[in-house]
């Protein structure tokens, strides 16, 4: 009768040789050291909280580490409590309950190179837009290179004409320093008063501190840096908040909420619904802001961050 053991492994091993199974700590559940299938967020007051990889890319990853198709549905539900408990600073239930999703380690270095390469291949092409980055024609001079968008959009204008405008380039931000955070659509001062009132069930307080259907999408950013930074709590933050606040007191009143009959997770979910598609000036404002950050600078600073955690990964595996 053969026993199979499962263990968590060093993020780096003392033989410097990348770990060939699951890590955890406090950046993260990491699979051959580097590759994130957990990671470590901040909420806009700075607080951490921890967030698993979508279903589609944990199977990708996986895929790639045991080289054959691997569809991670079934148990992406653990992976997502798993990060609850590290949220919650739970650590031994953490690691107690990623030891038993009973992955097999790693056939060999090999495989554990295969999965740092499928990460990095996910961050760069869910960043990269092409449309923005166009090249010049295969044969040409330029052969292959990157050129500006304007000599794009000229191109297409008239193709016989030359532009002369030169597009202003603006540098990359410090990889090291861009962090995800998430703008949650119920403020979570809003919720701490809601729940201080008595007028949420647990589940509904849950449901928008946590659930990614009450937050935005990432929102890559350095607090640190004007120019690539969107979430703060400025003007336009206090002008949304101050929307949401009416229709979450319009939604208590309109739907009998009280103390003895306190907001359940279904009516949770209808008011972030209300909220996400409000046309309300402060909301449609901040909701237009992340939007157009995302598709520039939020682009940007995303492929900074993870051309830093590729080059990391690089160095580590050397």
């Amino acid at each position: 009768m053969s026993v199979q053991f499962f263990r968590l492994w060093s993020r780096r091993p003392p033989d410097g040789s990348l770990p060939l199974g699951l890590s955890l700590d406090d950046e993260g559940l990491l699979l051959a050291g580097n590759c994130r299938l957990i990671q470590a967020c901040l909420d806009r007051d700075g607080h951490l909280f921890y967030r698993a990889r979508s279903a589609p890319e944990l199977s990708a990853i996986l895929t790639a580490a045991y080289g054959e198709p691997i569809d991670a549905a079934p148990f992406h539900p653990a992976v997502e409590r798993i990060a609850e408990l590290m949220t919650e600073r739970s650590w031994s239930c953490a690691k107690l309950a990623a030891l038993h999703l009973r992955w097999p380690e790693l056939s060999d270095s090999a495989a554990a190179t295969s999965v740092l390469r499928m990460d990095a291949f996910l961050k760069v092409t869910a960043s990269f837009d092409p449309l923005k980055h166009p090249r010049w024609p295969k044969g040409s001079d330029q052969g292959g290179e990157f050129r500006s968008v304007s000599d794009q959009a000229s191109e297409d204008e008239d193709d016989t004409s030359e532009s002369s405008e030169e597009t202003e380039e603006i540098p990359l931000p410090n990889g090291s320093k861009i962090w995800i955070h998430h703008h949650h659509w119920h403020d979570q001062a809003l919720t701490n008063k809601l729940e201080a009132r008595g007028l949420l069930t647990p589940e509904a307080y849950k449901f928008l501190k946590k659930d990614p259907f009450a937050m935005s999408d990432e929102i890559y950013q350095d607090i640190t840096d004007r120019e690539f930074r969107v979430h703060m709590h400025d003007a336009a933050h206090i002008a949304a908040t101050a929307d949401v606040k009416q229709i979450s007191e319009k939604y208590i009143k309109d739907n009998g909420i009280t103390k003895d009959k306190p907001m359940t997770e279904g009516q949770a979910k209808q008011l972030i619904e209300v909220i996400r598609t409000s046309d309300m000036n402060g909301i449609s404002a901040y909701r237009n802001r992340l939007n157009e950050y995302a598709d520039g600078r939020g682009s940007e600073a995303e492929r900074a961050r993870y051309g830093f955690i590729r080059r990391m990964g690089r160095e580590n595996s050397e």
